[in-house]
């Protein structure tokens, strides 16, 4: 149908129109849209004004019954051209009198009237342009009829991403809806919701809605909602039926997930029986395609328990991780555990039942031991780095989180996780306590803590393993391995090593390294020792003495240690010479001495450099007994055959 400009506008230099004109110019200019619809490809320009992207076409028609128009464009700053590759086009009716052209490309209607098409270019900039639409044939006394384009850039499509709710799910279950699991996030037993999202190109980015995804998975299956029509764009967005028990669909983006955002499409993965690792691909017509990992595992069939320290001090505590697989070692996740009775360490299990941790110790306790284990009450608690480090740094407790954690004094934890048991790596943790020497006890010692313990874990009796756990004393010691010189401007790392009065390793006591002196920094200092050990890195200067000191543990007690680093070359070591073998230095002519040197040793020994002659004096025979290097191949010629230790001699030296 014919969009009559002509019979709208009436007087174009009329005050009011030219008022009209710079408004829908200024707008234009100004990048906001004269209708709330979104830029489309091809439209038509309509009440004098309209909308498009860069590389879109507009249809301006001419008015009713005219055969021959001109359209040019008199300004903006935006830019584009007609069929005929101009900035202005004169067009003639190819299908009415006087002279019908049905060959004739410009005039695109195909009844009566004309409409030419303005192509607005694909690197034009954002603004606007102005035409002016002139009735040629027949001619008419009414002045030209000006009318604006706009142009704006619509946001694209520019990122996809995927991600499950949760990174491990059964491979068998009853494919109930969501639950809450212990990284916050919503699945079932066998279930986890794969969000897509799609973001535009803009600054920050945003969702955008309305896009297909295509989800596709190679184990388990996937229940996909039903995407609405949409008829307020253009084009309309038709229906997407949802699908159960599936491999493979298609959502559109919408406002919806878990927080609610635009640009999300869900999915639900459902584990069908088999056990192994889903890969879930996510598909965009023009972002390719992006995939996520989630581990089907089976029934629990293998238990390890490793603690985070191999030693720890009296009165301190130590985390231990339990890590639950299946047979194919896929992580077990979700396994929740409740202690049997108070002050129980406890394990993970494979059907939510309650195990005991049982212990073994070197030192006996007295019976009275109001302790469960032989190392203190293992508690139930879960372990949150600080400062926080984020969901992979952080581990949920194997049973319920019962400290108060949260500070309101009613015993409960609601900050850190929302659920307890194994996450999705098949992770929880113990944590067991070395309890003080209490003096107003018998039943809490020192002595009896002291040591190294093995903790066993178990499921059943053929899932189990143990983890030990050595006690130490209070620091005692602390020694270093600091070299005596380092280069200028060198860094170096020195180790700290902490034990007790016995020699043990003192894991997880606190450590403060102090400069006192001298050039250069301390560096990624400890601040407690992991398996009786801390560090830190010290970046020398140019030149001095640089003094550190150590305290390790706290109180009046804990001992000091200090280390000295010179920064420069180091002297040079001169070897030591061999040890004299005369009493004194021999001089020229003769020398009269005792031999220094091993008993018993030939005189070729005490023949230095120049000695011509070793004589002693025999009084047994009440002769001299020589030795003459010069005839010491000689039969015959040396009577001295050895020299004795501080036995006295004649040297004759050259």
């Amino acid at each position: 149908m014919k969009k009559n400009l002509i019979s709208a506008i009436a007087g174009w230099k009329s005050a009011a129109l030219l008022a009209l004109v710079a408004m829908v110019a200024a707008v234009a200019f100004s990048g906001v849209l004269s209708t709330g619809q979104p830029a489309e490809a091809q439209v038509d320009l309509d009440a004098g004004t309209v909308d498009v992207i860069p590389g879109g076409k507009v249809n301006i028609d001419g008015a009713s019954g005219a055969t021959l128009i001109q359209v040019a464009v008199t300004g903006g700053t935006s830019t584009g051209t007609f069929a005929n590759g101009e900035t202005s086009i004169v067009c003639r009716d190819r299908t009415t009198s006087p002279v019908a052209n049905p060959t004739a490309t410009c005039d695109t209607e195909d009844g009566t009237g004309i409409t030419v098409v303005f192509t607005v270019d694909e690197d034009s900039a954002d603004g606007y342009v102005t035409l002016s639409t002139t009735q040629l044939i027949p001619v008419v006394t009414t002045d030209p009829v000006t009318s604006v384009i706009t142009v704006t850039t619509q946001p694209k499509p520019a990122s996809l991403a995927i991600k499950p709710a949760a990174a491990t799910i059964a491979a068998a279950g009853d494919g109930a809806g969501a639950g809450t699991h212990n990284d916050n996030t919503d699945d079932g037993d066998n279930v986890t919701a794969i969000t897509a999202t799609v973001k535009n190109d803009q600054s920050p980015s945003a969702g955008m809605n309305g896009q297909v995804v295509t989800f596709q998975t190679n184990l388990g299956t996937l229940n996909c909602p039903q995407s609405d029509a949409d008829t307020s764009v253009t084009p309309n967005l038709p229906q997407i039926d949802a699908a159960s028990n599936v491999q493979w669909c298609q959502v559109r983006t919408s406002n919806s997930g878990t927080p609610l955002a635009d640009g999300n499409a869900v999915v639900t993965l459902v584990g069908s029986g088999l056990e192994g690792t889903a890969t879930v691909t996510a598909r965009h017509a023009t972002l390719g395609a992006q995939t996520t990992d989630v581990t089907l595992y089976g029934d629990a069939a293998n238990l390890s328990a490793e603690a985070d320290q191999g030693s720890v001090e009296v009165s301190g505590s130590v985390f231990v991780v339990l890590t639950v697989t299946d047979e194919a070692g896929n992580p077990v996740s979700g396994q929740t555990i409740t202690p049997l009775a108070a002050k129980e360490v406890i394990g993970p299990s494979e059907d939510l039942g309650t195990m005991l941790v049982t212990t073994t110790r070197d030192t006996p306790i007295p019976a009275t031991d109001a302790f469960d284990t032989a190392i203190g009450v293992g508690y139930s608690k879960d372990k949150v780095l600080d400062p926080p480090a984020g969901p992979a740094g952080n581990i949920p407790a194997c049973g319920e989180d019962n400290t108060d954690t949260d500070g309101t004094g009613d015993g409960t934890n609601t900050e850190t996780f929302s659920d307890e048991g194994t996450n999705d790596k098949g992770q929880c943790v113990v944590q067991v306590n070395a309890p003080a020497d209490d003096p107003d006890t018998t039943t809490v010692n020192e002595a009896a803590t002291r040591g190294e313990h093995t903790i066993n874990f178990q499921i059943s009796e053929t899932i189990k393993d143990s983890v030990v756990i050595t006690v130490a004393g209070p620091a005692a010691n602390v020694e270093d391995d600091a070299p005596d010189y380092v280069d200028p401007l060198s860094d170096t790392k020195v180790t700290i090593t902490v034990t007790d009065d016995e020699g043990v390793l003192v894991g997880e006591t606190s450590v403060a390294i102090i400069k006192l002196a001298g050039d250069g920094l301390v560096e990624n200092a400890s601040t407690m020792t992991v398996n009786g050990q801390a560090s830190f890195s010290y970046a020398a200067g140019r030149a001095g003495e640089a003094a550190f000191r150590v305290i390790a543990g706290t109180g009046p007690t804990a001992p000091r240690h200090l280390i000295v680093i010179n920064v420069g070359e180091a002297p040079e070591e001169v070897p030591e010479g061999p040890p004299p073998t005369w009493s004194q230095e021999l001089v020229s002519g003769p020398n009269y001495v005792s031999w220094q040197g091993d008993d018993g040793a030939d005189p070729s020994a005490g023949a230095a450099e120049g000695v011509t002659a070793i004589w002693q004096y025999n009084t047994g025979s009440g002769t001299w007994d020589g030795y003459f290097p010069d005839a010491a191949d000689v039969p015959g010629g040396n009577t001295l055959s050895s020299l004795g230790n501080g036995d006295v001699y004649v040297v004759i030296v050259e």
